[in-house]
């Protein structure tokens, strides 16, 4: 599926393919478009690749994997007369029918699933636009108001201390190929989802977050923390439930009465 985003296509779902593969698979939109590429946008485009036409996609799979692969099929779906998904299919054993029966059945489940596809993409992406994640020169700011909002609202605050320096190693050193940059992006993500409904998140550099939480956070960190851990485990298996999240959680007024003494505890 494509991430407007950083204008690459990423694996949303995927079945019998290594770990190596699941995450190369980062491939540029503009990249996909020339082999998905129809002049009247036609939702029925189907691409069968085989022998020297695999070449191009060398760099999206494991050395094994592509070693295995003698045929790639690509089932493009569009909708609003662009390309939001590409069904990848490799090497099972009905694609070495006759080619045209192949596309045929291909055209066939592409016209029946896309409009329904579409319809669900949309409200996935609706869920998931959380805003950003705010700079580190943010932080004092964010902490202040939340600070005045809990003495206000005669309340509490959290603020959670997030390092992703443990995670991202853990997953490199099981797959030395992977992305960093992706890997990271694809974290950020699944906590900027999780918790845009309940804080606020903050950078305070390249590896470390702060989330603050206002209302009575105790009460839901274990729960909202439980969640990021199944979020992250399902995306990469390498995690387990032993993962860390959280260096530190210090609250307000617990922990100190202002911003500066809320910070110089957290930091």
């Amino acid at each position: 599926m494509e991430d407007k985003t950083y204008s690459i296509f990423a694996p949303w779902a995927v079945q019998g393919l290594d770990q190596t593969t699941r995450h190369r698979l980062r491939i540029p939109t503009d990249f996909l478009e020339r082999f998905c590429y129809s002049p009247d946008y036609s939702d029925t485009t189907v691409c069968l690749l085989q022998h020297e036409d695999l070449k191009p996609f060398r760099l999206y799979f494991s050395t094994r994997e592509f070693g295995l692969t003698n045929r790639l099929l690509l089932v493009p779906f569009r909708g609003e007369n662009s390309l939001y998904g590409v069904l990848f299919v490799t090497d099972a054993q009905f694609l070495n029918a006759e080619e045209e029966r192949v596309r045929e059945v291909f055209k066939q489940i592409q016209e029946t699933v896309q409009p329904h596809f579409y319809e669900y993409r949309q409200k996935l992406l609706d869920q998931l636009d959380t805003g950003p994640i705010l700079p580190p020169h943010d932080l004092f700011d964010i902490t202040r108001e939340a600070v005045n909002t809990a003495q206000s609202d005669n309340s509490r605050a959290a603020l959670l201390l997030i390092s992703l320096a443990g995670i991202v190693q853990t997953i490199l050193s099981t797959s030395p190929e992977a992305d960093q940059y992706r890997v990271q992006s694809d974290i950020l993500q699944v906590l900027k989802t999780i918790t845009a409904e309940v804080g606020t998140i903050v950078r305070t550099d390249s590896e470390n977050l702060v989330l603050i939480l206002l209302g009575e956070p105790s009460k839901d960190i274990d729960l909202m923390m439980h969640q990021i851990r199944n979020s992250l485990q399902n995306l990469f298996s390498e995690l387990d439930q032993d993962t860390t999240l959280v260096k530190k959680i210090i609250y307000y007024p617990d922990d100190g009465a202002t911003p500066e003494e809320l910070l110089d505890r957290l930091l």
